[in-house]
């Protein structure tokens, strides 16, 4: 598990792991969904870039859909000529079992586009039946002949282990690709909905990319307007697999991850933390680097076009809008081959670029290169890698992108998500519209974005090696990973024995739980814990985040009659049950020294408008 103290820790931004000298403020604030360390301005931090990492996971299989599928250990085609009852009863496939109180999907009505929605099997809607569902084993079990009624939506359920977080394995692969070809060449047969097209919602990604593009091209036969993800238009490919890869962190989903698991997730990141570039800009320079996803070999070289804003280029998809943004506010609004190397000189002087690069900007020749690459990037017309190199050096992308990152988050109000989306839409944060924040591929970008905050701010201080649970609560927030890590934190700076509720109210602040503090002593902070919504009673101890324990009798009377108790945060490390409050130690379940144990599971914070 982690090692080290957040006060003094190797920072890992991306795949660069920094030392950090200074003291950094202890308090963690929740804003926008975003959980973020709080601290100051400290001393430079020096760095030693570790090893590339691999490609992002869910982005690496490159599986070409084909027409065989493994089903029962052999391959066989689905036979597009055929219906659903037809393949069952030749083995092909196998019939789901009724599943008592689901309901099929209503019929279509006109004007209306049928979707098919590819789900995994733990974030189904559990109101639904499953039209299909894809075994691990690339098996296909399914119900109901797609000729039969004309249906708004068929679900297609992709079943995985617990926190997988990767693409599905080849088999699985397959056939999901197989099934959706097979899927539209059957609703193409059905009078009441052909030559409606077919929307299809693949918002974890679990198609191929191969079979992705195929669709974008209009390679399905049988469809007018077949359409995978066509909410997201606005976003590059790349950035697409991003969303679909975070969409993966369903609420409610667990799982384990080792530092290098949650380093796959963001692009290499070459220089060392700049000295006034805190950490909440840190993690969120990361997500926004992360949704944009560069280029994994040269991500400080990658250039692409953009919808409205001429070319993204570099590790953060910097764009015209942003460069200019961060000339402005160093004074200077407008520039040419005549007074950029005064500019530069000016930039050098206040720190803000190398003196060795603003000198370079005293050849004309030099400053007539940088001011036309600046309009091309504008324009939308296309830089070279050499170029890239040269005129936006990795360390001038990091100081506009934290410059930019910074006022832009500040404006968000903390808020990660809106100030993502906000630099993709190229707007002010202020200037988001309810339409913006609303759409549905926005919202996925905003969320993806919140989420690898809280990764990249996860990471901080573990080792390669290390490895930390993490749980999705409701509303999408990996807070149980949070709690863990602070509690790991705080017991690491305390090293104590008799304060074990101070600990734990310190741990739970730190993650934004500030209504903990002052909750009394250990056993009294049970009132605590069962008054909030976010938080319930337990019996399996693997599942409790936190619990409450009552001194034995003997224990009590040695003490005077008074029940002090004990409180503690829980975790799995390693297959045995550790405790964290004022020091860190195993959990030990049927400890005599104390009567009665409450374990607490966090649930996150739930819906104030629940049905019954």
């Amino acid at each position: 598990m982690a090692k080290g103290d957040l006060s003094s820790a190797a920072v890992n931004v991306g795949d660069t792991a920094v030392s950090q000298s200074s003291k950094e403020g202890s308090a963690l604030a929740q804003q926008g969904g975003a959980l973020l360390a709080d601290s100051s301005a400290g001393q430079y931090r020096t760095m030693a870039v570790a090893d590339s990492l691999p490609a992002v996971r869910f982005s690496d299989a490159m599986v070409s859909s084909g027409p065989a599928i493994v089903s029962g250990g052999n391959e066989v085609t689905l036979d597009r000529s055929k219906k659903v009852s037809e393949l069952i009863q030749a083995g092909v496939m196998r019939r789901i079992e009724s599943q008592a109180g689901a309901n099929p999907s209503e019929i279509i009505k006109p004007g209306e586009k049928p979707e098919v929605l590819i789900t995994y099997s733990d974030t189904a809607d559990q109101s639904k039946t499953p039209d299909f569902i894809v075994r691990k084993d690339g098996r296909i079990e399914a119900q109901g002949d797609l000729d039969a009624a004309a249906r708004k939506q068929i679900v297609i359920q992709v079943e995985r282990e617990p926190g997988q977080m990767s693409d599905p394995a080849q088999a699985q692969q397959k056939s999901i690709d197989e099934l959706v070809q097979y899927v539209n060449a059957r609703v193409g047969k059905n009078p009441q909905m052909a030559g409606r097209g077919l929307e299809i919602n693949d918002e974890y990604g679990l198609m191929s990319q191969d079979l992705t593009r195929k669709i974008a091209g209009g390679g399905l036969e049988q469809t007018d307007a077949a359409a995978a993800n066509s909410a997201r238009a606005g976003y590059s490919a790349e950035s697409q697999r991003m969303m679909s890869g975070m969409n993966r962190f369903s609420p409610g989903s667990s799982g384990s991850m080792t530092a290098r698991e949650m380093g796959d997730y963001f692009p290499r990141r070459d220089v060392g933390q700049q000295k006034d570039e805190t950490n909440p800009v840190v993690h969120a320079k990361n997500a926004i680097a992360g949704m944009f996803n560069p280029d994994r070999a040269n991500p400080y070289e990658t250039v692409r076009k953009t919808p409205s804003e001429g070319l993204a280029v570099g590790r953060y998809g910097l764009t015209y809008r942003n460069f200019m943004s961060w000339f402005s506010f160093e004074g200077e609004d407008e520039f040419s081959v005549d007074n950029i190397a005064g500019i530069m000189s000016k930039l050098a002087k206040k720190g803000k670029v190398s003196k060795e690069f603003a000198a370079k900007f005293q050849d004309k020749a030099f400053a007539a290169k940088f001011v036309g690459a600046m309009k091309r990037m504008q324009e939308g017309k296309q830089l070279s890698n050499e170029e890239m190199r040269t005129l936006f050096p990795k360390e001038l992308q990091e100081r506009v992108a934290t410059d930019v990152v910074d006022k832009t988050l500040k404006d968000a109000g903390g808020d990660v998500g809106k100030a993502a989306l906000a630099l993709h839409l190229g707007k002010e944060p202020a200037q988001l519209t309810g339409e913006d924040l609303n759409n549905k591929a926005n919202k996925d970008y905003m969320q993806g974005a919140v989420k690898l905050a809280q990764l990249s701010e996860l990471r901080r201080d573990l080792g390669q090696g290390d490895k930390i649970d993490w749980q999705v609560s409701p509303e999408g927030n990996l807070m149980k990973a949070q709690i863990v890590k602070a509690g790991l934190s705080v017991a690491r700076n305390m090293n104590s024995e008799g304060r074990c509720a101070e600990g734990v109210q310190v741990a739970l602040s730190k993650v934004g739980m500030g209504e903990f503090l002052g909750s009394g002593d250990g056993w009294a902070m049970r009132h605590a814990f069962l008054k909030s919504d976010e938080w319930r009673v337990t019996n399996d101890p693997t599942k409790a985040t936190a619990f409450v324990r009552s001194w034995s009798q003997g224990v009590i009377a040695e003490n005077g009659g008074k029940n002090y108790g004990h409180v503690g945060l829980l975790h799995v490390e390693n297959g045995r049950l550790v405790e964290t409050s004022d020091h860190k130690t195993e959990h030990l379940v049927n400890n005599p020294r104390y009567g009665k144990t409450i374990y607490f599971e966090y649930v996150g914070k739930q819906p104030k408008t629940l049905q019954a």
